[in-house]
């Protein structure tokens, strides 16, 4: 495996240096780790999915990590649980398409043994996470650093979404702050326009989370599979702080972006989570009661939040037409309480 170190010069830095270099995981995938004057953060280009971030002079991670470790591949249909995954062209399973029903002929071959049964229903929060994103550059400085990945279709993308598409994801490692951009382009020749949603999933490292709240959602409306005082119609607004307790909540934001932050008072933190081409935020903190938590361990449930900017609802998700692009970005910085 070919391994990059790039050293910036003297005069620019002082005596602080930065780097980007590649190893590979247990199946081979390449991991790139950036480190800097600003911290350290690791990248498995097996999904683009962020698997670390630490920021210099920072007691505690940004991003939960389970202690099980990272796998960026999928364990049947379940993926590990951590750092920031990349969920694109759709998020969750909706706007997912529906698998076509075999054919009689088909249905005899799966009868017969000769063809393996077709999937129930497209993959959860779709395609991009089992990609194998390729490195389309990297820019280094002092204290900022970028690692720019590719993507591009391939046979099991084109099964679920029939565009020619290229997707660029930018991730920049900066004092305090953590910038991610992706950019999809539409390289359809034939004219065809499509639609997407996306979204980034971020497990933000906690005190525990029970001691945590949300703010930033006012004036949003919300669906919720917990106690918040809402019906699944929908046309309930938010207004003050969000508390922080299991279940998933969806907040269609007022505006075409969001500012929303996590504060926890035990580690005198105040994370903030800005977002450009993003219309919905999704909340999610895990149910210890569950039987079955995949990777994470119960003594970890308590560990991390998910603030999750997202294009989530179809009739929200951006449009890109031949020969164009849209950009979705979101910057995750920390900073002490005040």
């Amino acid at each position: 495996m070919k391994r990059t170190v790039l050293l910036v010069p003297l005069a620019l830095a002082g005596s602080a240096f930065a780097s980007i270099s590649y190893a590979p995981d247990k199946n081979g995938d390449p991991v790139a780790t950036i480190k800097n004057a600003s911290g350290e953060c690791r990248v498995a280009l097996r999904g683009a999915q962020v698997t670390a971030c630490r920021f210099a002079g920072d007691e505690h991670p940004l991003l939960f990590a389970p202690k099980a470790g990272f796998d960026s591949r999928p364990v049947g249909d379940e993926f590990v649980h951590g750092g920031v995954p990349l969920l694109w062209p759709w998020f969750g399973s909706s706007g997912a398409p529906v698998p076509p029903k075999p054919t009689w002929w088909e249905r005899r071959k799966i009868a017969w043994g000769w063809m393996d049964p077709p999937p129930r229903e497209a993959p959860f929060h779709a395609t991009a996470r089992r990609g194998l994103f390729a490195v389309a550059g990297e820019k280094d400085g002092a204290d900022e650093t970028t690692l720019a990945l590719k993507l591009t279709p391939d046979d099991f993308s084109r099964k679920w979404f029939p565009h020619d598409f290229e997707l660029r994801y930018e991730i920049t490692l900066a004092p305090h702050a953590l910038t991610l951009r992706l950019v999809t382009r539409n390289l359809n020749k034939d004219g065809r326009a499509f639609g997407y949603g996306v979204g980034y999933h971020p497990y933000l490292r906690t005190s525990n989370c029970f001691n945590t709240w949300l703010e930033g959602f006012d004036g949003a409306t919300y669906e919720s599979t917990r106690d918040l005082p809402c019906d699944a119609a929908g046309g309930n607004v938010w207004r003050g702080k969000l508390p922080v307790w299991p279940g998933c909540d969806l907040f269609k934001m007022p505006g075409e972006g969001s500012a929303v932050a996590l504060v926890d008072p035990a580690w005198s933190r105040r994370i903030t989570i800005r977002t450009t081409g993003g219309s919905d935020v999704v909340t999610w903190i895990q149910n210890k009661s569950l039987e079955h938590v995949f990777n994470v361990d119960r003594s970890e449930i308590n560990d991390y939040v998910c603030v999750e900017p997202a294009n989530f609802y179809p009739d929200r998700w951006p449009t890109v037409p031949a020969g164009g692009e849209h950009a979705f970005q979101t910057v995750i910085a920390a900073e002490p309480l005040k």
